[in-house]
C-alpha cells in the first residue's frame, strides 16, 4: 500500500512539474485579435453602468487605427468614432458581450469571445486588426 501511494505522489508532483513547465513558456509566436488590458472599478459609474474601452491596432503598420470602425455588440451595430486620445468608450449595462469589429476589406474581421463586466467597472480592450492581404507566419508549439 505505502508502495502504492509513493508511486501516486511520484506521479503526481510529476504531472505538477511539467503542466507548470509548460504555463511558464512564452508565447512570442502567437497571434491575438483582442486582449483585456485592464479591468478595474470606476468610482464615477454607478452600479447600473459599466464601460468597455477599445483602442484598435493595425498589426501590419504597427500604428494605432484613428478611422472610424465599425462595430456590433450583442447584435446592436454602430459605428465606433475615437477620442483625441484613439480611444472609443461604450456605456452599457452590466452584464456579457461578444463584439464584432470591421475595419476595412483589407483586413480580417474580428469576433470576441463573451466577455463579462461587472457593475461600475471599465474593461479595457486592445482589438488587433490582421492584414488579409499579407501572410502571416506563427509559430507553433511542437
Amino acid at each position: 500500500m505505502k508502495s502504492i501511494l509513493s508511486r501516486i505522489n511520484t506521479c503526481t508532483f510529476f504531472c505538477i512539474l511539467v503542466i507548470s513547465a509548460f504555463s511558464n513558456q512564452e508565447h512570442s509566436g502567437i497571434l491575438m485579435s483582442y486582449s483585456v488590458s485592464k479591468n478595474a472599478k470606476d468610482v464615477s459609474l454607478s452600479k447600473t453602468e459599466a464601460v468597455f474601452e477599445f483602442r484598435f491596432t493595425d498589426t501590419h503598420l504597427n500604428k494605432l487605427i484613428v478611422s472610424p470602425i465599425k462595430m456590433s455588440y450583442n447584435g446592436i451595430n454602430l459605428t465606433a468614432t475615437k477620442d483625441e486620445h484613439g480611444k472609443f468608450s461604450l456605456k452599457i449595462k452590466p452584464g456579457k458581450y461578444q463584439f464584432k469589429f470591421y475595419y476595412d476589406k483589407k483586413h480580417f474581421e474580428i469576433t470576441t469571445d463573451s466577455i463579462s463586466i461587472s457593475p461600475a467597472f471599465r474593461t479595457c480592450l486592445d482589438v488587433y486588426f490582421q492584414s488579409s492581404e499579407f501572410p502571416v507566419i506563427c509559430n507553433k508549439p511542437v
